[in-house]
C-alpha cells in the first residue's frame, strides 16, 4: 500500500492499495504522541516528569531503560518518535493515563490499556481517519493474529497530512 499526497495542493499525486486495511505497526506512535501531547495540554501538567515502570520496560525491545528511572516527558517522546522505543511509549502512555483516570484506582497499565487507547482512537476519529484504530500504544502485534494498530496508507497520508497543518 501507498499514497504520494501533495499536501500543498491537497491532491493525491500516487496511490496503490491506498484503502487496504493493514497493521501500523511503529506508526501508531504518531498518534501516541498525540494523545499524549493532548492529555498533558488539558491537565496543566508543568512538570512532566515520567517514571519507567515495570511494565513499560516489560515491552518488545531493550532500550536499556530501568525501573525507576524518571525522565523529562520531551525527552521520552524523543526516544519513542526517533528510536521507535516500545518502553517510552508504555511509560508515556501510562504516564497519561493515569491523568485520564483523575485518580482511579485501577492499576496504570489497566488504564492505559483502556482510557489512552480509547483517546487515541478518539483523536484520529476526530481528524476523519474512518479506517484506522488502535488497540495499545507501541503498535506491537497483541497476537500472532492480532496487530496492535490498523489502518490504511490514504489514512497515513490524511493523518500526515493534518500534522502539517498544526
Amino acid at each position: 500500500s501507498a499514497v504520494v499526497h501533495d499536501v500543498e495542493r491537497d491532491r493525491v499525486l500516487f496511490a496503490k492499495g491506498e484503502n487496504a486495511v493493514r497493521p501500523l505497526a511503529s506508526l501508531t506512535k504518531l498518534v501516541t504522541a498525540l494523545a499524549a501531547q493532548s492529555v498533558a495540554t488539558r491537565a496543566g501538567d508543568v512538570s512532566r516528569i515520567v517514571e519507567m515502570t515495570a511494565d513499560a520496560i516489560s515491552r518488545e525491545g531493550e532500550d536499556g531503560f530501568r525501573i525507576g528511572e524518571r525522565f523529562f516527558f520531551e525527552d521520552l517522546m524523543d526516544a519513542m518518535l526517533v528510536h521507535s522505543s516500545n518502553d517510552a511509549a508504555a511509560a508515556i502512555a501510562d504516564w497519561a493515563a493515569l491523568r485520564l483516570a483523575d485518580g482511579a484506582s485501577a492499576a496504570p497499565e489497566a488504564i492505559a490499556s483502556t482510557r489512552f487507547v480509547n483517546e487515541m482512537n478518539r483523536i484520529v476519529s476526530e481528524i476523519g481517519l474512518s479506517n484506522t484504530y488502535f488497540l495499545n500504544p507501541t503498535g506491537l502485534d497483541e497476537s500472532a493474529e492480532r496487530a496492535g494498530a490498523y489502518g490504511t496508507a490514504f489514512d497515513m497520508a490524511r493523518l500526515f497530512a493534518w500534522m502539517c497543518s498544526r
